[in-house]
């Protein structure tokens, strides 16, 4: 489980790549430093750089913060232009409630028009995809414009969508883009349509199913072998994937080590869950710890009570 720190930091971080700017080492001094000075006491927990620009990001609790340590930094970088300061709080307010109605009947009139009028679906969905998104994310009010690449790049580290999905999001945003500000020269799917009404359907699920909740079922290949895999997001927001023996294939226990790694490709973090066929009474299901031990586990104690793999 993620701090408030970490997640906001990650959320800085998406950000900020999804708008073109390049992560810098957090000891990056500006340059020319001013003459007969020590260095800038930056005290960065992100620096990015675009263009000429730079930008110091800099995450702080309510209830620690010091105002005068933000002065001192804002003055200090007041002696170079092209370098500002972000200040992020964490503990912010509580967000606007989503109108979780409305962005599901947006979603149904986005797919009422995807034949007639593609252009009008596409910007359409995107709206709905956006603020579920946010409301999902709890970020901010939901019917004000946001970046989806990056809210979309947030929700699969945090195990709500795949890399397919976010794939699917950044291949439409230059035709969404370029239909906002009236060019209408590129053509609009049907095909591509329906995964990005998909991906709203897989956030709508998310907000209205407390877990667990299954992310992907797609098998999981090691090699020339296929493995039987389900993920899930628990009611506790953890990320919980199982892996089922197939007798032709290598053992679990063989394959251990090798069947982690591809799991954290897929969904970075989560949990890996073995369920053994051939040894049931070494499992059925042990939890991976990536070094090719395991420890036995219920399926109740991994947040997925009731579930049928």
């Amino acid at each position: 489980m993620r701090s408030l720190y970490e997640e906001e930091l990650l959320r800085a971080r998406a950000e900020l790549e999804a708008d073109g700017w390049e992560m810098l080492p957090t000891d990056t001094q500006p340059v020319p430093a001013p003459p007969m000075t020590e260095p800038v006491d930056l005290a960065a927990d992100l620096i990015a750089r675009r263009g000429d620009q730079y930008l110091v990001v800099v995450i702080k609790s309510r209830r620690q913060a010091r105002i005068e340590d933000y002065r001192q930094l804002t003055m200090n970088l007041a002696k170079h232009p092209n370098w500002r300061v972000d200040l992020r709080w964490i503990g912010r307010d509580q967000p606007v409630p989503a109108p979780i109605a409305d962005l599901n009947r947006r979603m149904a009139k986005a797919r009422g028009l995807m034949e007639s009028e593609p252009e009008a679906a596409l910007l359409l969905g995107w709206a709905a995809v956006e603020g579920l998104a946010k409301t999902l994310l709890q970020k901010g009010d939901p019917s004000k414009s946001s970046d989806l690449r990056a809210l979309v790049a947030e929700l699969q580290d945090a195990g709500y969508l795949s890399d397919t999905d976010r794939r699917v999001v950044t291949g439409l945003s230059v035709r969404r883009n370029a239909l906002a500000h009236g060019d209408q020269s590129s053509p609009i799917s049907s095909d591509d349509l329906v995964r990005l009404l998909d991906v709203g359907t897989i956030l709508m699920r998310s907000l209205e199913t407390p877990g667990p909740l299954l992310l992907d079922d797609e098998p999981l290949l090691l090699g020339l072998q296929e493995y039987p895999f389900k993920a899930f997001r628990t009611a506790e927001g953890d990320v919980v994937a199982v892996v089922t023996e197939m007798r032709e294939n290598a053992s679990l226990m063989n394959a251990s080590e090798r069947i982690f790694r591809v799991v954290q490709e897929r969904f970075p973090g989560a949990q890996v869950i073995e369920h053994w066929l051939t040894e049931p009474d070494f499992g059925p299901y042990r939890e991976s710890d990536g070094a090719g031990s395991s420890k036995r586990v219920t399926l109740a104690q991994v947040g997925l009570e009731g579930v049928v793999i």
